[in-house]
């Protein structure tokens, strides 16, 4: 889960770990998960962000 922090960087919560895997084996994408209402806030901080789907309660 990627959670927005208020020094203005992306937390990610419990991922370390397949972030970690993900560069070191070289991916060029890695999927994470935040909360609907953080997405302008993620889009501004991951240009290159790619949304594949919502969820609206």
């Amino acid at each position: 889960m990627v959670q927005p922090h208020t020094t203005g960087e992306i937390i990610i919560v419990g991922g370390n770990h397949r972030l970690a895997v993900a560069r070191a084996k070289g991916a060029a994408a890695v999927p994470i998960l935040f909360e609907p209402q953080h997405l302008p806030f993620v889009q501004a901080r991951l240009p290159s962000l790619v949304v594949l789907a919502t969820h609206s309660a």
